[in-house]
C-alpha cells in the first residue's frame, strides 16, 4: 500500500489530505456564543477564530459555569468520581425543571470514562448524549456539562498537564469545550 505508514490509529483523514493538499483552516465560527468558543480560540487557534453568534441569541447566562463539587475525589487508578457523577446528574435535574431550560438539547462529556446515569425517558426527549470528546466529534448540544472527573490533592487547584503524545490532550479539550452552543458547565 503506498504510504502505508499513513494508514494508522494517530493519523486522520485530514492528515493524509495534507500529503496532498494545502491545509485550509476555518477562521469562522457559528456554533458557540462567544464566551464559550474563546478557551478553543486561545487553546488551539491562537485567537485566530471570529466568533460569530451573537452573544445576546442565548437567554442561558452565564455562558460558562463553573461548579466545584464538594468532596469529589477521583477513585483511585479509576476513571470514575461518584461524588462529581451525582452532582451533574443533580444539576442537569435541576435545569431541566426551569422553564429558561425548556427544548433545551443536553450533553455531559467526562474527559477521563464514559460512565453514565440518567432516566431512559429524559436521555431520549432531551436529546441527551454522554460519553468522552470523541463522542462529541461533529455533535453539539445547547447545554453540556463538562466532568473532568479528576481532582486535585485538597490543597489547590489541579495541576497542570502536559498536551499529551501528538497533543492528543489539547484536542480532547479543544472537541469537549466546543460542543455547547449556549452555556458550558465545568464541572
Amino acid at each position: 500500500i503506498p504510504n502505508a505508514h499513513l494508514y494508522n490509529a494517530k493519523t486522520s483523514i485530514y492528515d493524509i489530505a495534507t500529503t496532498t493538499f494545502q491545509p485550509l483552516m476555518l477562521r469562522e465560527h457559528f456554533r458557540c456564543v462567544p464566551e464559550i468558543i474563546g478557551f478553543s480560540n486561545m487553546l488551539s487557534y491562537d485567537y485566530k477564530i471570529k466568533p460569530l453568534r451573537d452573544a445576546s441569541s442565548s437567554t442561558l447566562l452565564p455562558a460558562v459555569v463553573n461548579y466545584r463539587v464538594a468532596d469529589g475525589q477521583r477513585m483511585g487508578r479509576f476513571k470514575t468520581n461518584p461524588k462529581e457523577a451525582e452532582a451533574i446528574v443533580a444539576l442537569m435535574k435541576a435545569c431541566m425543571e426551569q422553564d429558561e431550560y425548556q427544548g433545551k438539547t443536553f450533553g455531559v462529556i467526562s474527559l477521563l470514562g464514559d460512565e453514565q446515569e440518567i432516566d431512559a425517558k429524559e436521555i431520549v426527549s432531551r436529546n441527551i448524549l454522554c460519553g468522552n470528546s470523541a463522542n462529541f466529534q461533529g455533535d453539539e448540544r445547547d447545554v453540556v456539562f463538562l466532568s473532568l472527573v479528576d481532582s486535585g490533592d485538597g490543597t489547590g487547584p489541579l495541576s497542570m498537564m502536559g498536551f499529551g503524545v501528538d497533543d492528543a490532550m489539547r484536542k480532547r479539550y479543544n472537541v469537549a469545550a466546543s460542543r455547547a452552543r449556549d452555556q458550558l458547565w465545568v464541572v
